[in-house]
């Protein structure tokens, strides 16, 4: 999905980057908490993915099989890896550094914003704590199922009482939560918030008012890909479900 957008020719020029690295079964290809500057695809075998949870406990939260890329983020930003992946069978990469990155697509390119964008998208999934479980395969399809809309300061993003069939991840900006008829405000939402999960998750109408106090960029969330997150990876599910009741809560207390 990361390179989706390149031309023949620049997937040629991919192709001269990239080094062919194999691991053995049981070796960490990469490791959490670490700095990273690499990008893999795997060409052969398989991989778990491995996130440490609070408390040191180790879990396993996928399987990357021969095609699965994971890493994309190092390719723009020096931040430790946020997740451990360790070679479950002899496994063969494919493997492109920072510096080779950057020669293919200069920092003002054009084709750099379109991949840039991808993979901020894939960070900002990363940092909200809804959407921070899902693994790497979930966050390539969602990203994949997602629309990117933009909201002007002091217009509506949801209206309470009308029904709601998406939900939005904020990835910037500012939006403030409204309960009408009186328009108390109850709260701010910002970069990583999710707004619209109670009416999608409790299939009732919305219970509040949210309106750009800023302008907002938000990845729009339909109810079938919302749901299906849910269904598909329990931990996310169990972390949206909390998010409405908590939302929910919030507004009675304020109102």
């Amino acid at each position: 999905p990361l390179f989706s957008v390149v031309t023949d020719e620049e997937l040629s020029g991919l192709v001269e980057k990239v080094r062919h690295v194999p691991f053995a079964k049981g070796q960490t290809i990469i490791e959490q908490g670490e700095p990273g500057d690499e990008f893999f695809v795997l060409g052969s075998g398989e991989a778990q993915v491995i996130v440490k949870q609070p408390g040191g406990v180790q879990e396993v939260v996928d399987v990357l099989r021969p095609g699965d890329s994971f890493g994309e983020i190092a390719l723009i930003e020096k931040i430790p890896r946020t997740a451990t992946v360790r070679a479950m069978t002899p496994v063969k990469t494919l493997v492109l550094d920072r510096d080779g990155f950057e020669d293919l697509f200069p920092k003002k390119s054009p084709k750099r914003k379109k991949l840039t964008t991808i993979i901020r998208r894939a960070k900002l999934v990363l940092e909200s704590q809804a959407f921070s479980h899902l693994t790497p395969t979930q966050i390539h399809e969602f990203l994949s199922s997602v629309e990117p809309v933009t909201f002007a300061a002091n217009t509506e993003i949801v209206r309470q009482g009308e029904i709601g069939d998406s939900a939005f991840l904020i990835n910037s900006g500012v939006a403030g939560v409204y309960h009408d008829p009186e328009g108390v405000k109850v709260s701010e939402l910002g970069r990583g918030d999710v707004l619209g999960a109670i009416s999608v998750i409790k299939h009732i109408p919305r219970t509040a008012t949210v309106r750009a106090e800023t302008e907002v960029s938000c990845l729009k969330i339909s109810k079938g890909t919302f749901l299906k997150i849910c269904m598909s990876n329990v931990v996310v599910g169990m972390l949206l479900a909390d998010l409405a009741d908590k939302q929910m809560a919030e507004l009675k207390s304020k109102t």
